[in-house]
This record gives structure tokens, C-alpha cells and sequence, in this order.
């Protein structure tokens, strides 16, 4: 399966992690987000396809 094609949401999903509620994000840290980008996106991504990937050893 190409994990890379997957969106965040399917790769969540994939692995349960949909099932979990999300932190609360303050004003300041949204502000932040909105200005300089989310910068740990892309970082998570990877992480989340590595974990399935071991999971599927």
C-alpha cells in the first residue's frame, strides 16, 4: 500500500488514532500557526507512516 498517497485523516485512521480528541490549541499558539505555517505537519506524516510500517512488520 502507497502510505505516501494516504492522507493525514486515512493515516490516523489506519491506525486508531481518529478515536483520540485533540488538544485545545490557544489564540496565541493559532496566531502563530496561521503566520509562520504548521511547521510539525509534514514531520507527522512521516511519523505516522513509519509506525504503520513497523506495525506491519
Amino acid at each position: 500500500m502507497d502510505y505516501k498517497r494516504m492522507s493525514t485523516k486515512e493515516l490516523e485512521k489506519l491506525i486508531g488514532l481518529d478515536q483520540i480528541k485533540p488538544i485545545q490549541v490557544s489564540a496565541g499558539d493559532e496566531t502563530v500557526i496561521r503566520a509562520e505555517g504548521d511547521v510539525f505537519s509534514e514531520w507527522y506524516r512521516e511519523e505516522l507512516i513509519k509506525l504503520i510500517r513497523e506495525d506491519k512488520r
